[in-house]
């Protein structure tokens, strides 16, 4: 019990917080103006206050304001990145906004360090704003093709509700319903339910893309943001978004998503306790076509290429036959090795789809997560 705790909790409060930045494309950033440049068109705008700074607050309230579109949503989205990765900043100036920002997470065994390029991350929200449909769900079938999690820490929530789509896209098709004004109503299975207004540009920039599929996670990254409400003493977070990046449990995900509990188990990476048990557990889960989630330490030393630690993956399929598990990482990421699958080299990735056998997952993996068809005690 106690090394099913330490196992937990080393995840609970990283959920992939640390995405590398991905490639942008240079069409559409060549033709905007700088993220300096857009600052200084819009600062003076947003400054409510006048005092010549952009203030936490400002931020705050001007993420809610729909009439922020194109260009300057990409610019809001980047400066309250800025202030999430700056926590002890209330306001800040046009230079200070601009500069980069170094991130640590200090652990048992080391520490791990990820540099913010904010140019980088503002052409980043332009392209998604500047790709994404903006209808519901789109022209295309839901599912994990094309879906890529934002800069956000919410790795845990976008594996599985990606992986949701990837099996049933009628259960997450069933519990969003737009109304008339354009918000929309959130009926999660476990008996939970929310109303998100239409969500503003700036906001569907800092979520996950789904390329033409629609702004379907968007809408349930911030309905679990507000569910998350009672999880968050003191709370002030600006959008349920903020809430959710700062990690959370895949199992705890699965229940809200499905209705249903889950079955888990952890070992120590390396050095597992019960292979056995783990092909157990995914073959009953590919049976009763179950959600399955599995997480990568963050304390994972020397991990193979493309591999993240402290990031949650999807289990969307297990040959017993073979002993082969396929996963699938929300970055979307492709990857090709540079010899032999495997430790060294890394695994062959195409849209965030690998495959490795259940040893090398017991190595690289330290607990998973599978939904059972329990209904959940507190169900409401």
């Amino acid at each position: 019990m106690r090394l099913l705790q330490l196992m937990l909790l080393s995840f609970v409060f990283v959920g992939g917080a640390f995405a590398q930045q991905q490639p942008v494309a240079p069409k559409i950033t060549a033709q905007a103006p700088s993220y300096k440049k857009a600052l200084e068109q819009f600062l003076p705008k947003w400054d409510t206050n006048k005092n010549d700074r952009l203030d936490r607050s400002e931020t705050a309230a001007l993420l809610r304001d729909g009439s922020i579109r194109s260009i300057e949503a990409a610019a809001l989205a980047t400066s309250h990145f800025w202030f999430l990765k700056s926590p002890d900043k209330k306001s800040a100036t046009l230079d200070e906004l601009t500069s980069d920002i170094k991130e640590t997470m200090v652990f048992a065994n080391g520490s791990l360090t990820n540099v913010f390029k904010m140019e980088k991350e503002y052409e980043f929200y332009l392209v998604h704003l500047f790709t994404s449909s903006r209808d519901m769900f789109g022209s295309k079938k839901l599912g994990i093709e094309g879906i890529s999690q934002g800069h956000m820490g919410n790795c845990f929530f976008v594996s599985m509700a990606g992986n949701l789509a990837f099996q049933n896209p009628d259960a997450i098709k069933s519990m969003i319903k737009t109304n008339e004004d354009g918000s929309n109503k959130v009926e999660f299975p476990d008996g939970r339910s929310v109303r998100i207004n239409k969500l503003p540009e700036a906001v569907i920039a800092l979520g996950s893309r789904t390329a033409n599929q629609g702004t379907w996670i968007n809408v349930l990254e911030e309905a679990y943001g507000e569910v998350y409400k009672t999880n968050v003493p003191e709370d002030i977070a600006a959008i349920g978004l903020d809430r959710i990046s700062r990690g959370g449990n895949i199992g705890e995900t699965i229940s809200l998503l499905t209705g249903h509990q889950t079955d888990i188990t952890a070992w120590k990476s390396g050095l597992p306790e019960d292979l056995f048990n783990i092909r157990y557990l995914l073959g009953k889960g590919v049976k009763n076509k179950s959600l399955m989630g599995a997480g990568v330490p963050l304390d994972l030393k020397k991990p193979p290429p493309a591999i993240v630690v402290g990031h949650a993956y999807a289990v969307l399929n297990y040959d017993e036959a073979k002993d082969l598990i396929t996963l699938w990482n929300p970055h979307g990421n492709d990857f090709k090795p540079t010899g032999p699958e495997g430790f060294i080299n890394g695994y062959e990735t195409k849209g965030g789809v690998f495959t490795l056998s259940s040893r090398d997952f017991s190595f690289l993996f330290n607990y998973l997560f599978v939904e059972t068809n329990k209904p959940i005690n507190n169900k409401r």
